[in-house]
């Protein structure tokens, strides 16, 4: 390895420097942690190109204006792409996995649509009232998942951090305040949807006939907060944690079930079996979310005995 040795007086930017230094040798190979070991005369200085260093990494990734200074300087590296460590990015075991997540991305996104287009296509061969009922009422999940959709690009950039970081604790913490507020929310929706009834409805439409119908279904929609909370919590967390593999695996086994519990009590019980089916894909994603998730922090925070 190339021996370098840079000479500067105190505020020339040494801590620059060295971290740009640092980034270069990650992206040349991202396991180059491993091998690099950085020496600093005081443990403030050690701490202040930590977090330089992670900073930048995170600023990098997500295009932040106060890391272009850092990204500029890196390109200026002629960085080698073919042989040996120098393979960085572009050797075959870190393409492959970055196309196996999209894959995993792009299947799971199969799987909700064919769930969601056939949610609106069951209803309309109900008839009418039935798909207006269905549509109606679909937007009171529209509304949560909004909401939700907040927890889970927090849960998302806040894990990824960590993650990147191995700071478990903090990991940990972050977890647990998603879930606790966003159970907070899930009751707030509730309350609001319970309380507010057929008015709330009549809000979204002036069809007396179809506000009518949804009646029958609307202890349906009422119970989407409760059995979504996990689904769209453990989205975030996953995705931070690039573990599409396990979105994948949780919302194929959600679609499964959804035309399971479908297509067999759809003849006893007819739309109210569409609702159940509806809700057992939710549920059904933050189960089997929740039981990999045990695996998933295992990988990203693995023992000092095991690789990383």
């Amino acid at each position: 390895m190339e021996l370098l040795v840079y000479k500067a007086s105190a505020g020339s930017g040494k801590t620059f420097t060295l971290a740009v230094e640092y980034i270069k040798h990650l992206i040349i190979n991202p396991r180059a942690y491993r091998q690099i070991l950085a020496v600093t005369f005081t443990n403030k200085a050690t701490a202040e190109m930590k977090e330089r260093i992670l900073t930048q990494l995170y600023g990098i990734w997500k295009g932040a204006p106060s890391s272009e200074a850092y990204l500029e300087r890196i390109k200026n590296y002629k960085l080698k792409i073919k042989g040996g460590e120098g393979a960085g990015i572009w050797e075959k075991g870190a393409m492959f996995r970055f196309f196996q997540v999209n894959r995993d991305i792009f299947l799971r996104t199969l799987c909700l649509v064919a769930v969601t287009l056939f949610f609106t296509s069951a209803g309309a061969s109900q008839g009418e009232i039935i798909l207006a009922v269905n549509t109606l009422l679909m937007q009171l999940f529209t509304l949560f998942s909004y909401v939700m959709d907040g927890f889970a690009y927090a849960g998302e950039a806040l894990s990824g951090r960590y993650i990147g970081a191995r700071n478990r604790e903090a990991f940990t913490d972050t977890v647990r305040h998603l879930f606790g507020w966003g159970a907070v929310i899930a009751v707030l929706f509730t309350l609001v949807y319970a309380l507010g009834g057929n008015a709330f409805l009549g809000l979204l439409t002036d069809d007396k006939e179809v506000i009518a119908v949804a009646d029958t279904y609307f202890y349906w929609a009422l119970a989407v907060p409760a059995v979504g909370i996990a689904a769209f919590i453990w989205d975030g967390i996953f995705i931070g944690a690039t573990a599409t593999r396990g979105m994948l695996l949780s919302m194929a086994a959600a679609a499964v079930s959804f035309f399971i519990l479908y297509y067999g009590l759809h003849p006893v019980l007819a739309n109210h079996a569409l609702w159940l089916a509806f809700l057992t894909y939710l549920l059904m994603r933050g189960v089997v979310q929740t039981g990999l998730s045990r695996e998933v922090i295992r990988r990203a925070f693995p023992s000092k005995k095991e690789p990383a």
